[in-house]
């Protein structure tokens, strides 16, 4: 078993390089030795198959389909996630529920983003391509597909990151933050009638 592991690693690692070598826009590969850890990561901690890859190494895992076309470039999202380093280190979040300090819960806006406008990590816009609204996903993004070598705040250089995420809305802006607030409400309401 252990050698077909390591067969199986020697063979991702040829063809993950001879991708690389056919991909110029992507940045480079930091170390083998990550890739070995977000394989080991996804596959023997998170349950990952090798279909859930995607260009760049990354990890995909839709664990709620959502409904409705997929976004495409310059498409307004807003989502809410976790993201934390592979030791479980969250680094930040965006979450619905908010507990306060009386107790009390409050909702938080979720975080927007326009898609494929280099305004996040390339990781995050890879993933997000593939989820459509209400979808919910856990990504595994390696550091060349995220913050490479730069020293993030909470986050070391070469470090993969995971991310907890959910697609609440796509395609045009709803406006406020008020508004947007009322959507998130909205679909809470709704999710919560099934």
């Amino acid at each position: 078993m252990n050698l077909l592991k390591n067969c199986f690693l020697l063979l991702a690692l040829f063809l993950l390089i001879a991708n690389y070598g056919c991909r110029k826009d992507l940045p480079p590969i930091e170390s083998y030795y990550e890739y070995i850890d977000i394989h080991d990561y996804a596959v023997d901690s998170l349950g990952f198959e090798r279909y859930d890859t995607i260009p760049g190494g990354i990890y995909l895992r839709i664990t709620k389909e959502g409904a409705g076309p997929v976004p495409k470039t310059n498409d307004k999202l807003y989502t809410y996630y976790r993201g934390t380093l592979l030791t479980g280190k969250e680094f930040g979040s965006r979450k619905m529920y908010v507990a306060a300090s009386d107790g009390s819960d409050s909702i938080q806006t979720p975080m927007s983003f326009t898609l494929g406008t280099s305004s996040m990590i390339a990781g995050w816009d890879s993933a997000f391509y593939r989820l459509n609204r209400g979808s919910e996903a856990i990504v595994v993004i390696p550091s060349n597909m995220a913050y490479g070598a730069q020293n993030q705040s909470g986050i070391p250089p070469n470090s993969p990151l995971r991310y907890d995420v959910e697609l609440l809305w796509l395609k045009g802006d709803p406006g406020t933050e008020d508004e947007v607030l009322k959507m998130v409400n909205a679909m809470w309401a709704e999710e919560c009638k099934e």
